[in-house]
């Protein structure tokens, strides 16, 4: 029954989703949006981030490690890899250590001292946190079930968790921090005992699954921050639909239809006893990342009872990179044309 049920849903969803099409934003007619303040002075502001956004000049710190410089490097090496992947400029920058010093201070306080540096745009540091091994002692047996024979093996499961912290630099504050957390395991065969095995390379290899394994992630510090830049409307349903494009392309890589994105206002205030500058945070409003044709730029329409009033040229949009899925309905429909 569930069977014929599934290869129903199949038969009545798949040509609907085959025919969806990306959206032209080419056909469509700008929409008049202000800056949000002086337009001028919001004008060069947003220039100013535009330039820094193109290439930012990002300083990885060496990822630390109490369980020893092999785990440090492996850790770094992942996290390099993934970074040039994605296509992040490292620039090769010796870090003093007053700057590493006053990282740790602001990642104790969670507050800018009001430093700022010219080393680059954004400095990366990370910590290997956890590395716990377990291993486990499979006896031979045949199993008739199956038809096979089973050696005597080892199973080696190991789980890793690693932080990591992206700062801004210019003024040197946290901008974005999290752990890492992941489960690896590979089996031994042939051995009389699991004191025979070596889990020394398995643990440098959880340590790079975990973090390729989570490249998205760790990609989504830099391509999360994007601004707006246009928008446009168009008729679904009868009903006005807004889209806005971003400043941020396709090209790049990384951006998933229907990928989150909230519309961020930030507000800067100055505290009038300490000098420093603090930075309020306010969702003005949500979408998600549509696909389109016309040109290379990311478009998101708003959300239903979403008020484009409430969005204005120049706003941040935080984009959360949508996740691999396991569900292997979804993985099917995505090789479709027109559906990804």
């Amino acid at each position: 029954m569930r069977a014929n049920f599934f290869t129903f849903l199949l038969l009545f969803t798949l040509p609907a989703l085959a025919l969806a099409k990306p959206l032209d934003v080419s056909s469509l007619a700008d929409v008049e949006t202000s800056f949000r303040g002086d337009p001028d002075e919001q004008r060069d502001i947003l220039l100013r981030k535009l330039r820094k956004q193109e290439q930012p000049n990002v300083i990885l710190l060496p990822i630390e490690s109490k369980w020893g410089e092999e785990s440090a490097t492996a850790a770094t090496n992942a996290i390099t890899s993934v970074l040039i992947k994605n296509k992040i400029t490292l620039i090769d920058r010796s870090v003093s250590e007053q700057l590493r010093d006053e990282l740790i201070a602001i990642e104790k306080g969670g507050i800018s001292r009001g430093s700022s540096y010219d080393l680059g745009d954004y400095a990366i540091r990370g910590q290997v946190l956890t590395i716990t091994s377990q291993t486990l002692f499979h006896p031979a047996k045949k199993d008739a079930l199956m038809g096979m024979d089973f050696p005597d093996r080892c199973e080696v499961k190991i789980n890793t968790s690693i932080q990591i912290t992206l700062y801004n630099m210019n003024p040197l504050e946290v901008q974005k921090e999290f752990v890492l957390e992941d489960n690896y395991s590979n089996t031994y065969n042939n051995v009389r005992k699991c004191a025979e095995v070596n889990d020394a390379q398995d643990r440098l290899k959880a340590i790079g699954k975990n973090i390729e394994g989570r490249a998205n992630k760790v990609a989504n510090l830099f391509v999360s921050e994007g601004y707006i830049i246009g928008h446009r409307s168009y008729k679904k349903s009868g009903k006005n639909r807004h889209i806005f494009k971003t400043h941020l392309k396709k090209s790049t890589g990384g951006y998933k239809k229907g990928s989150k994105v909230k519309v961020i206002e930030k507000v800067e205030r100055i505290d009038p006893v300490l000098g420093t500058t603090e930075t309020q945070i306010k969702t003005v409003a949500e979408g998600k990342i549509i696909e389109t044709t016309g040109d290379d730029y990311v478009w998101f329409e708003l959300s239903k009872k979403q008020d484009p009033s409430k969005v204005f040229i120049g706003d941040s949009v935080d984009i959360k990179l949508k996740e691999k899925s396991n569900n292997p309905f979804e993985a099917l429909t995505k090789s479709l044309p027109g559906f990804k």
